[in-house]
């Protein structure tokens, strides 16, 4: 990135430039990410629209247009979510990073990490902060909707939303009827009806019980974007990193 991106003081110092570089880019990414999906959505709607009108005109039956009105808005749904897990999880990785060049480890970071833990990328960057930072990952903000993104970003990558295939299916099932994929003040809300007008931009998440597949909606990708940002400012809050951030 262009450093003039960066608000940052040339009198500050290597490590408060890494971390407000990655607070900025925090701020940033989920902003766009959100206007990404509501640009998007907003324009398949309009040429869901006019197609619809121009099948009335020459009165067809098939007034709902596959394509502009369920396979697109949903395809672009689950590539936000993995597009969104694959931020938290950089973020992630560039806060761990930083944290680890101010122990006194020898060995390189992922080499490190490598040999220390058995599991896959995220989890060793959790484990890593709790480990170093003796905050439990579990105990930071939103971490409950961070971990329900998780299974369904997992659902959506490795058997295509389609539930039935997935290891865990029941949990998915008991999520969506909970909705505790949300945090209980975003529950107060009414959630949208499966099948209702423009449900794949104003939905949260839901299962189509014909394909047994995920339905996931607009307004869930927005709320995920708040979910991530949250956790991991908390995360660089409470590791105390932002005091190492100040200028000579």
């Amino acid at each position: 990135m262009p450093s003039e991106w960066y608000a940052v003081p040339t009198e500050y110092d290597d490590y408060a430039t890494e971390i407000y570089r990655l607070i900025d880019e925090i701020e940033r990414d989920y902003l766009y990410l959100a206007d990404y999906r509501a640009s998007v959505g907003k324009y398949l709607k309009e040429l869901a629209d006019d197609r619809k009108e121009y099948t009335k005109e020459y009165h067809n039956p098939f007034a709902r247009e596959y394509g502009l009105d369920y396979f697109f808005p949903l395809t672009l749904s689950y590539a936000l979510i993995v597009s969104i897990f694959l931020t938290l999880e950089s973020q992630f990785r560039v806060l761990t990073n930083i944290i680890y060049d101010k122990s006194t480890v020898s060995d390189g970071f992922h080499e490190y990490l490598r040999k220390t833990y058995k599991c896959g990328n995220f989890e060793k960057y959790l484990h890593y902060y709790t480990d170093q930072t003796r905050v439990s990952y579990a105990d930071l903000r939103y971490w409950q909707q961070i971990n329900k993104l998780s299974m369904l970003r997992d659902c959506i990558v490795h058997v295509s939303g389609y539930i039935a295939d997935s290891r865990k299916r029941s949990e998915i099932e008991r999520m969506v009827r909970s909705r505790d994929y949300l945090v209980t003040e975003d529950r107060s809300q009414p959630k949208a009806r499966y099948q209702s007008d423009n449900y794949l931009e104003q939905g949260e998440i839901d299962i189509d019980e014909f394909e047994e597949r995920l339905l996931i909606g607009g307004s869930y990708c927005k709320t995920a974007c708040k979910y991530c940002e949250g956790f991991v400012l908390d995360a660089i809050t409470r590791a105390g990193v932002v005091f190492w951030a100040r200028p000579y």
